[in-house]
């Protein structure tokens, strides 16, 4: 009876061990799992919250994005990669390194060529690093989209607040180029208005696709909320070629999207964008440079409209 119990219980004892042994695989697998996940999403977040990054810290970015891109890379045994799309996306970089050759001043050459290494950084992380890399880029766009929506909200309000103190001898009326100069001159997240509008525009798009996809109303309402905050901004700014572009790029695609009534919904809200550009005043207004005669009679560097059309 002793023997048998002793058995009993030594064969208790090495069942619950072999269970709990079991158990922290099962949980140290997952945490490493999620560790990886969250190691994977973390340059995309960081590259989501960007706008509100301070200037001398943005290239830490791609740094970081490519040290882990590397590291998944040899993580993976499967280093498969993907050389077509590679090539396609780095062209430009590879079109600036071969113009190098031609060039009379290699040192200004080298410089910009630094500022474009970007273009070669991404198609190398992404289709070189992580083409076989197993992950769920629902998730992953998903991800992006809420923080970079986010962010440009919260920089539009930080904005929004910080202008009503910015004062300049250079502007005396709280205008469009009042707007651009204070948007840029803002402490630490400070950016040129052309960025700035691009960023919102981009948000915009991040805000049409989360409103389409999430159920929730009062999530949904909040989302289209802060996309009219968002557009408010944009057109206070009055970077014309980003807004034209913007509109170019997410009417043509909704239209082909929705069906039925919806393209009168879009038809009209593209009535109503419009709208409201011709009722700003004509001194506020940056949009009328492009029926402005003047605007192109003779060079005038403070005019972008005139430069580029001289240029052309």
């Amino acid at each position: 009876m002793d023997a048998q119990g002793s058995l009993f219980d030594n064969g208790l004892f090495h069942g619950v061990f072999l269970y709990l042994q079991n158990k922290k695989s099962e949980f140290m697998t997952a945490l490493f799992k999620s560790w990886h996940h969250k190691l994977f999403l973390a340059p995309i977040i960081l590259f989501g919250m960007y706008p509100l990054i301070p200037e001398g810290q943005e290239s830490f970015l791609p740094i970081f994005l490519l040290l882990t891109a590397v590291y998944f890379y040899f993580k993976n045994r499967n280093k498969e990669v993907f050389l077509k799309p590679f090539f396609i996306l780095s062209s430009l970089f590879f079109i600036y390194l071969l113009s190098l050759t031609i060039s009379s001043n290699v040192s200004y050459g080298l410089r910009k060529m630094e500022t474009a290494l970007s273009l070669i950084l991404f198609p190398t992380c992404y289709f070189l690093f992580l083409k076989k890399y197993p992950v769920d880029f629902d998730i992953v766009k998903r991800n992006f989209q809420k923080v970079f929506f986010t962010a440009n909200v919260v920089y539009g309000a930080l904005a929004g607040y910080l202008i009503q103190f910015y004062r300049s001898p250079k502007f005396l009326f709280t205008d469009a180029s009042f707007i651009r100069r204070a948007i840029s001159d803002i402490p630490l997240i400070g950016e040129h208005p052309t960025y700035v509008s691009i960023f919102f525009s981009l948000a915009l798009m991040c805000g049409f696709s989360l409103a389409a996809d999430l159920k929730n109303r009062l999530s949904k309402l909040l989302v289209v909320l802060g996309m009219l905050f968002i557009t408010g901004i944009l057109l206070a700014i009055m970077s014309k070629g980003i807004i034209i572009a913007l509109i170019a790029s997410i009417f043509p695609i909704w239209l082909l999207r929705l069906k039925g009534n919806s393209k009168i919904w879009i038809l009209m809200g593209l009535t109503i964008v419009l709208a409201i550009i011709l009722s700003i005043p004509r001194q506020n207004n940056r949009f009328y440079e492009l029926v402005d005669k003047q605007s192109f009679e003779k060079i005038d560097t403070n005019n972008s409209t005139n430069v580029r059309f001289h240029i052309f």
